[in-house]
């Protein structure tokens, strides 16, 4: 889910340069993905709104390879929506995969080469790879070898751990994304008003919005 939060600075760029309309519907930027129902937009699906349906089963563990984001969103796109967009939040990690396929639709270039150039180079964040499966890692550093599918929870943690005692900084700080959009120069003033913004209340008890805001 760490990848949310960075493509958001993605959407928030084009969002501001122009390209991106997050109130039109999805098929503006993705052709390929089926007319529903119901028009879908970037700002539901930022926010959860957007009835795409999350993992089933063992879709979690799903280690198959796709070589493109279009590849990928093949996995749900014949999927009906499971309620109209704007009236119920349900959390779905792939109505983010979905937001991927947008920022290529609207940037022209391919997600991972958009991310590499726009976000991970100017913020320095060189040991910020694909999560692929395969690549072995070790003490933090690609090797060049690769391993048998996998997905790994406690490898992820364990890498995650290497990573901060390497370089000497707390665990809170690996994971302070969101700050360093705001503190340094990736966004002007327009950029950071495109928020993703909670409102609950306790914890458990369902969430009453989910709202995208520019």
């Amino acid at each position: 889910s760490i990848s949310k939060p960075m493509t958001a600075v993605a959407v928030a760029q084009l969002v501001e340069a122009g390209p991106l309309d997050v109130d039109l519907p999805v098929q503006t930027y993705v052709p390929a993905f089926p007319e529903k129902r119901w028009t879908v937009t970037t700002r539901q699906l930022g926010a959860h709104l957007g009835g795409i349906r999350h993992y089933r089963g063992e879709e979690f563990r799903m280690a198959r390879r796709f070589e493109t984001v279009g590849e990928a969103i093949t996995v749900f796109a014949s999927d009906t929506l499971i309620h109209a967009p704007g009236t119920a939040y349900r959390y779905s990690s792939y109505g983010w995969n979905l937001i991927s396929a947008v920022v290529e639709g609207a940037s022209g270039e391919p997600f991972l080469d958009y991310m590499e150039r726009r976000v991970f180079g100017p913020l320095n964040m060189d040991d910020t790879v694909p999560d692929w499966n395969e690549l072995v890692i070790e003490d933090g550093k690609v090797t060049g070898e690769v391993r048998e599918p996998i997905v790994d929870a406690d490898r992820k943690a364990a890498l995650l751990h290497q990573i901060a005692q390497r370089e000497g900084i707390a665990m809170e700080q690996t994971i302070a994304v969101g700050d360093g959009a705001n503190d340094l120069k990736m966004l002007a003033a327009a950029g950071r008003r495109v928020r993703l913004c909670v409102n609950g209340t306790h914890a458990g008890e369902m969430l009453q919005s989910y709202v995208l805001r520019i």
